[in-house]
């Protein structure tokens, strides 16, 4: 008997916001299940986590097998990855069902008319559900500035309501308002507790989305509107090195493109073990609004624990030490994920300064720099390397810089390496900072200044300031600032060694408040008292 004359396999994909809830559903429904019913959970997970943390807890369960696509957004980055991945399926288990978990930022709409297509390709795949998982603790909070959340709570057949209990009842009506106005029509299922919903409930539902529309095609987003919502940064300490899979896809034969993800690793020198109250610590001061999810390892006490923090709250889950981290087990393992800062809490002070460029197009200056207009840029004309020079009429505090980059349009035309520059003058600048950039997409920022003063415990402070400065929280635990009046972005290298290089962004950012240097006689603070603080 072929497969095409076997019963298709239906899929069910979870989607919901970072940090919902959908790795604890789909655990909950498992032992609902009758033990020779066969399931096997498609994970995509958009951080660059390996292990991937969601995975190693669903390993624990009775689940067949856990398959993963990590890296990118099954939906856009990584679209058709989802397929091959379920024909291996079919293929490797041909299993009772199929789960698929997408990631946070996926829009559901591209995953339905995925399988949809294999429907209609091979006959043995049947698109069963569409069920967003609604935080109801946060629904209320995130739901304003992001796109992808309602998306994700008008596309569904069913929205399961998740962490009621946590919530008082007015609390909830408010969040069902919400939701009935954004899905009028779509039944609501309140989950309990850890137990989820009733597989009975959500299984055999016979989806009639991800249909093609009246042009034929499936409504999408537009192309990569919810990547810029989300920005992922990785840290890590104790390990001697976490190659990320972008790192190692040549050995892999992968051949997708990558997010970009920032990743800093912790100094490990004379440091203490981590401890549970210091973890606590840093966990219970980290700002709900600015920093949806952390997940990652931890070793306390000598063994391994699965962190996974979201919204405030987290669970510490001991795991079994295998050959996941390739006998090199790390101290601290991290993947953060928040909102992406398009705008620095930190004051832009840019416009104090004289910007000239090394070389430019006819048109493509630079004030493209300046414009705040993503799809404009300043295009080099001449001989590496390119260099983009500031001139400050006087001494000034410099805390960080943000460039703006995208690598989908630039291709070859996009940096990889940059050098920072400081000084008194042209003639005796001094390399501060070198910062290295895989496929990067959108604004990175990263500080110029020099390590935090003493005083205070620094292992806390830089665990804290990665925490919270990664994802351009606003906090104030800042790297000291770099005075300076000539500051210089040389851009030392292009992807696939590019001639030009094209930056569609610029900005310095001074300190939350301004300090002053010793030399200094009144200590102004604000920019503009700075700006007359002599008289010339």
């Amino acid at each position: 008997m072929t497969s095409t004359q076997l019963p298709p396999i239906p899929v069910t994909v979870f989607t919901g916001f970072l940090g919902s809830g959908k790795t604890t559903i789909i655990l909950g429904l498992l032992p609902q299940l009758p033990k020779d019913y066969r399931v096997v959970l498609l994970k995509n997970d958009a951080n660059d986590t390996r292990p991937s943390v969601d995975s190693q807890l669903a390993k624990q369960s009775s689940l067949a097998a856990v398959s993963e696509i990590l890296n990118g957004c099954m939906c856009c980055v990584l679209v058709g990855q989802m397929k091959t991945a379920l024909l291996e399926i079919r293929d490797k288990f041909r299993p009772d069902r199929i789960i698929i978990e997408s990631s946070g930022s996926a829009f559901p709409a591209t995953l339905a008319f995925q399988i949809r297509e294999l429907e209609r390709d091979t006959k043995d795949f049947k698109l069963d559900a569409i069920l967003t998982v609604i935080d109801a603790e946060n629904f209320t909070g995130y739901e304003d500035t992001s796109v992808t959340a309602k998306m994700q709570a008008q596309y569904s057949d069913v929205l399961l309501v998740n962490k009621a209990e946590l919530v008082s009842e007015r609390q909830l009506d408010t969040v069902m308002d919400h939701l009935y106005t954004l899905n009028e029509d779509t039944p609501k299922i309140r989950c309990i507790g850890k137990t989820g919903v009733v597989p009975s409930v959500i299984f055999g539902m016979d989806s009639k989305l991800g249909f093609e529309d009246s042009n034929g095609k499936a409504s999408t987003p537009e192309d990569g509107q919810h990547n810029t919502e989300v920005e992922t940064a990785t840290i890590w300490r104790g390990a001697s090195t976490f190659p990320s899979h972008a790192n190692s896809c040549d050995a892999t034969g992968c051949d997708h493109s990558h997010h970009a993800v920032a990743s800093a690793a912790l100094p490990s020198t004379d440091q203490q073990p981590l401890t549970a109250e210091a973890l606590t610590e840093v966990l219970t001061s980290l700002p709900k609004e600015s920093i949806y999810r952390v997940k990652g390892f931890v070793m306390l006490a000598g063994s391994i624990s699965i962190l996974n923090w979201a919204f405030g709250r987290w669970d510490l889950t001991p795991m079994a030490l295998g050959d996941e981290f390739g006998g090199d087990a790390p101290d601290v393992k991290l993947t953060i994920m928040g909102p992406q800062h398009l705008k620095s809490p930190l004051p832009d002070i840019g416009n104090l300064a004289n910007w000239t460029v090394s070389s430019c197009k006819y048109g493509f200056n630079v004030s493209c720099l300046r414009d705040n207009d993503p799809n404009t840029y300043w295009q080099s004309d001449g001989p590496q390397p390119h260099y983009v020079t500031l001139q400050f009429q006087k001494k000034i505090a410099v805390q960080r810089l943000a460039i703006y980059l995208n690598f989908d349009a630039d291709d070859s035309y996009t940096p990889t390496k940059l050098l920072i520059r400081a000084g008194t003058g042209l003639h005796d600048l001094q390399d501060i900072k070198s910062v290295s950039m895989e496929q990067p997409r959108g604004w990175i920022q990263f500080d110029v200044g020099s390590e935090p003063e003493g005083g205070e415990d620094l292992e806390r402070m830089r665990v804290l300031r990665v925490f919270h400065m990664l994802l351009g929280s606003d906090t104030h635990i800042y790297r000291k600032p770099l005075f300076m009046y000539v500051l210089q972005v040389v851009i030392a290298a292009n992807h696939q060694n590019g001639k030009d290089t094209h930056v569609r962004g610029l900005a310095v950012l001074g300190p939350k408040e301004m300090p002053y240097s010793d030399e200094e006689k009144i200590p102004f603070k604000s920019i503009l008292f700075k700006m007359h603080e002599f008289v010339r």
